[in-house]
């Protein structure tokens, strides 16, 4: 058995976790416990800030026969472990922190209930989203920075409902943006087509891409300049199996916009119009050239803010038009950002 704790945004955590097709799924007190015969999928999960198997007392000293130090929940489970496999070194730990040494000297052991023992196995790949996020030569809040956490949330997302788990799969981002998406779609194996009305920033992230050790050069990438106002033309979106996508995220709402609210409510009434009419647009256009292509995708939702929820006007078009729709009705969203991110699948 494995178990993961969920994170602040549970159904987000849930829907990710389907990608591992869980059995005796069950939940309690934040943490969800499974069964999975695809662990070796367990690391792609973003959500999994750490994870770990069940085990019992006598199975225990396979976790521990390397190890020269614990780190333990308690001073009476470091004794037990003294006295039978000879561990001379201990350190209480915080269920949610990890550190650098823990991860390459350490092993981490919790009790569980009658005999049995958590012990952690692995780790969130910080290293990824570091490569992702940090000195890109091209970056910018005017157009909204999709964040790589998001992203990764998206792409598994998607991978729980694929029906063949083996074939390669074509994703499309028709708002790529600096590539975030793209980026991680490569890491992760999959064919990537992405597209922008300026392509430029995403090239230039591209090209200190490939100098890293998380570019997958057997993957075909594929770039082309498009308004998402415009229809699909190209050839080769013939190939696409899925649109993920963070689409238009203007206008960028700050903090200290806060001050001022009739302000930031007569902008957000001037703009929010347009990004609606543009996820029309492009509904329209997908439906008509990509017609059984699922798309998941983010809409802004402005937060603290007195206004209609966007996705319900985007949604209630996409219905006229023949899409099916699903809310995920957390909201993702950073620490002292005022503008969040809706999930919706249109399938």
């Amino acid at each position: 058995m494995y178990f993961w704790i969920l994170w602040k945004t549970p159904e987000l955590s849930l829907l990710e976790l389907y990608m591992l097709e869980p059995s005796e799924l069950t939940t309690s007190w934040g943490i969800a416990f499974f069964e999975t015969n695809k662990p070796e999928k367990i690391w792609q999960l973003w959500w999994l800030i750490k994870w770990w198997v069940v085990s019992d007392w006598e199975q225990l000293w396979w976790h521990l026969e390397w190890a020269k130090i614990v780190w333990v929940d308690s001073q009476e489970l470091w004794l037990m472990m003294k006295r039978k496999y000879n561990i001379r070194r201990y350190k209480e730990l915080d269920l949610r922190k990890s550190d650098l040494e823990v991860k390459k000297k350490w092993v981490e052991v919790r009790f569980f209930w009658k005999w049995k023992y958590w012990v952690v196995k692995g780790w969130q790949n910080i290293d990824l989203y570091s490569t992702i996020d940090f000195d890109k030569p091209a970056h910018g809040m005017q157009i909204g920075m999709m964040p790589s956490k998001l992203a990764h949330i998206l792409l598994n997302i998607w991978c729980s409902l694929v029906e063949d788990k083996e074939k390669d799969i074509t994703i499309y981002d028709p708002f790529c943006g600096f590539g975030t998406t793209n980026f991680l779609a490569n890491y992760y194996g999959h064919h990537t087509i992405w597209s922008d009305i300026n392509i430029t920033p995403s090239k230039q992230n591209m090209k200190r891409r490939e100098r890293t050790d998380k570019y997958n050069n057997e993957r075909m990438m594929t770039f082309f300049k498009h308004d998402v106002n415009d229809s699909f033309t190209k050839p080769f979106l013939k190939e696409v199996d899925v649109v993920v996508s963070e689409g238009w995220l203007w206008p960028v709402i700050k903090s200290e916009m806060h001050k001022h609210q009739d302000q930031t409510e007569t902008i957000l009434k001037e703009y929010i119009p347009s990004i609606v009419d543009v996820y029309k647009i492009f509904l329209e256009n997908s439906r008509e050239k990509m017609l059984w292509v699922p798309l998941v995708m983010t809409i802004p939702e402005y937060l603290r803010l007195d206004h209609p929820i966007i996705a319900d006007r985007i949604a209630e078009y996409a219905r006229l038009i023949w899409y099916k729709v699903d809310y995920v009705w957390e909201v993702y969203q950073r620490k002292k950002q005022q503008i969040g991110r809706r999930v919706v699948l249109f399938t």
